[in-house]
């Protein structure tokens, strides 16, 4: 199977400031005026203080070429920038999206390990895309992370996190479809810790919780989780209610495959691990269940990688779906599946749909395909949607 699918040596901090000003103290008051053939007036009262300035506009940040508005990342660091990619023009472009807007720069310069999380998002005519260069700013060569998804409930925003080490990172806004507009492009610099959905140095996997039985536990991948029939993950359904599973096959065994002989005839699953889900619907229906999709079933997740290669995202991975009359688990397991589904293309999301009966129950097998897959592309992270209707 196929996918389808200069530097700046002075860098400063330079955060977005408020101007301010503020009304001078209004003079003493002068003496009163002697009386005639009086005594000589009282010392007159304080004048009062002037009333404080109005508050500035903050300064649009960022430059439309490179080497980019300079930031320094040094220990936790965050910075609220504003910006108007209209200020611009279309200089560069990047692996995702269609890139064509004009573009705003800024270059990075983190001084120590860590993880980074960059956050645009617009509220004008701009639908963005956020990427990150390394090396040769205005490269698209250089380009190591890009978003350009469709989140639901932030079609206008775009999110990268990442594990960075010293160095210049030049962050690109930029606009899909030649869109542009202001923006807020939020900063934020920490040190690297299990939970913050980043892997870094010495974890092996971090899904942004400490939760077992999915896969991953503190930052390390679980064995021999729901990896055969005889021990399923548990999964009530029922009619009109759409839920999803999240987990990793990457640290199971290879128990399951759509064939009895891998050997002599080797079939979806064989030499891929596994994972195994008890389907109990609560209602008769149509189950349809579907990997390879984002948490919210809106984004192909190879499609919309954020990798340069999608191989390098756990998240993309040679799938392949298959599903068994439960509940005995002798009946889980070989050519004897109920149904069973895999892309036409390395990587593509799988869907399968079968018939269901009210207090029946199902397995569904969450495994990767065979053959010639590259390392690493047969097992990983995944979302299974489960919708029976």
């Amino acid at each position: 199977m196929a996918l389808t699918g200069a530097c700046k040596t002075d860098v400063e901090t330079n955060p977005i400031t408020t101007s301010t000003t503020t009304s001078s103290t209004s003079s003493t008051g002068g003496g009163g005026t002697a009386g005639s053939g009086g005594d000589t007036g009282g010392t007159g009262g304080t004048g009062a203080v002037g009333g404080g300035g109005t508050g500035g506009t903050p300064e649009p940040s960022g430059t439309d070429t490179c080497p980019g508005d300079p930031y320094v990342l040094n220990g936790p660091t965050s910075y609220f920038l504003t910006g108007d990619t209209t200020l611009g023009v279309d200089d560069y472009q990047s692996f995702c999206g269609n890139a064509t807007g004009p573009d705003m720069v800024y270059a990075l310069d983190v001084q120590t390990a860590g993880t980074l999380k960059l956050s645009v998002s617009s509220t004008s005519s701009l639908d963005p895309v956020l990427y990150i260069q390394q090396g040769t700013c205005g490269d698209a060569a250089s380009s190591i992370w890009c978003a350009d998804f469709n989140f639901p409930a932030s079609p206008t925003t775009e999110s990268i996190a990442t594990a960075v080490t010293p160095g210049t990172y030049y962050v690109v806004v930029d606009g899909s479809a030649a869109s542009g507009g202001t923006y807020t492009l939020n900063v934020n610099f920490t040190a690297a810790a299990c939970g913050d959905s980043v892997v870094n140095v010495s974890e092996e996997c971090d899904d942004g919780n400490a939760l077992a039985n999915d896969g991953c536990a503190n930052c390390s991948l679980e064995t021999g989780q729901f990896e055969d029939c005889a021990n399923p993950e548990v999964a009530p359904v029922s009619a009109n209610t759409p839920i999803f599973l999240h987990g990793w096959t990457t640290a199971n065994l290879d128990d399951l495959s759509g064939s009895t002989d891998c050997v002599n005839s080797p079939a979806e699953g064989c030499g891929s691990n596994d994972r195994v889900v008890l389907v109990m619907p609560a209602d008769s229906g149509t189950l349809t269940a579907t990997i390879g999709m984002d948490k919210f079933n809106i984004d192909n997740v190879c499609a919309t990688s954020p990798y340069p290669d999608p191989i390098l995202d756990p998240a993309c991975w040679d799938r392949v779906l298959y599903a068994y009359q439960g509940p005995n688990p002798a009946t889980c397991g070989g050519p004897g599946y109920i149904t069973l589904g895999a892309g036409v293309n390395l990587g593509d999301p799988v869907t399968i749909s079968f018939p269901v009966v009210a207090g029946s129950s199902y397995f569904i097998v969450v495994d990767g395909y065979y053959g010639n897959d590259p390392p690493g592309y047969e097992s990983g992270e995944y979302w299974l949607h489960l919708n029976l209707q």
